[in-house]
C-alpha cells in the first residue's frame, strides 16, 4: 500500500492565497532517484516555478528522509518514482498575511503523464445531470491505460451512465509516468476523480482510500514500490 507519513514540522512563510485567514493545503511534487541502499541520487522538481520558497525550505528535509527502495528477485534495487509533499497552511491570526506552515504527510506513486479532460455530453447538460465519478483504472508497465470502471464506492449516488462514459473515454487516453526498478516499469493502478457540474459549484467526494489531496482530474495511485522510514522522521522538530 501506498506509505503516507505525517510530519510534525513548522515554519513561518508568506504565501499568496485568495481565501486569506482560512487554512489551506498545497502539494509539492518532485521526481525522487534512490540507489539500491534507499539514498537519494536525484530530486528534481515538478513545476519549479510553484512555491519556490517553500519548496526551498522543504527540500533539506526531504533529503534527510529514509526511503526503502523497490525490489528485483527480492533484492534491493535502484528506484525511480514520484514524491508529493502536502503542506498545510494557517494563518498566524486574524489579520495577519503570514502564514504558519506545516508538512502534513507525504506520499510516492506513478503520476500521469499525459492527460485530455473529458467531454460533458449535451444530453447530460439539458437532463441537468451532474455530480461525481470516480473511475478505477489500471496501467501497464509503460503507463499505458488497460482498465478503466467506474468505482461506486466514492462516485456519486445514481450517477448517470452517460456521465461515466464520458469520463472512461477520456481517461482511456491518458499515458502515466510509472515507477521504474532497476529501469523497468511497474504496472500500477490508481483512482481518477472527475467533477461534473452544469453550474458553478464544487464537487464533495466521498472518503477515500488515501489522505492525499483530491481535486477533479487529478489521478490518485493506489500502490507504490517505494517504502519510506516513518521511524526517522518522528526524530524531526
Amino acid at each position: 500500500m501506498r506509505i503516507v507519513l505525517f510530519v510534525v514540522l513548522s515554519w513561518f512563510v508568506v504565501v499568496a492565497h485568495a481565501g486569506k485567514h482560512e487554512a489551506f493545503q498545497k502539494e509539492i511534487t518532485w521526481m525522487l532517484s534512490l540507489d539500491a541502499d534507499g539514498k537519494i541520487e536525484s530530486l528534481q522538481a515538478v513545476d519549479s516555478d510553484y512555491l519556490p520558497e517553500v519548496r526551498a525550505q522543504i527540500e533539506p528535509i526531504v533529503r534527510n528522509w529514509h526511503f526503502t527502495p523497490g525490489k528485483i528477485n527480492g533484492h534491493p534495487a535502484p528506484t525511480e518514482t514520484t514524491l508529493w509533499v502536502t503542506v498545510s497552511f494557517e494563518a498566524e491570526s486574524t489579520n495577519s498575511a503570514h502564514y504558519q506552515a506545516r508538512i502534513a504527510s507525504a506520499s510516492t506513486g506513478p503520476r500521469y503523464q499525459h492527460v485530455v479532460a473529458p467531454h460533458y455530453p449535451e444530453a447530460a447538460q439539458h437532463a441537468h445531470s451532474e455530480g461525481e465519478v470516480v473511475l478505477w483504472i489500471t496501467f501497464d508497465a509503460e503507463g499505458h491505460i488497460t482498465s478503466a470502471k467506474n468505482y461506486p464506492e466514492m462516485s456519486a449516488d445514481h450517477v448517470s451512465p452517460m456521465l461515466v462514459d464520458a469520463a472512461t473515454d477520456a481517461v482511456k487516453k491518458w499515458t502515466f509516468r510509472t515507477e521504474t526498478v532497476a529501469g523497468h516499469g511497474v504496472a500500477s493502478e490508481a483512482l481518477v476523480p472527475f467533477c461534473f457540474k452544469i453550474a458553478s459549484g464544487e464537487c464533495h467526494w466521498k472518503p477515500r482510500p488515501n489522505k492525499r489531496s483530491f481535486h477533479s482530474g487529478d489521478a490518485v495511485a493506489l500502490s507504490s514500490v517505494v517504502g519510506l522510514d516513518t521511524g526517522e522522521t518522528r526524530q524531526l522538530p
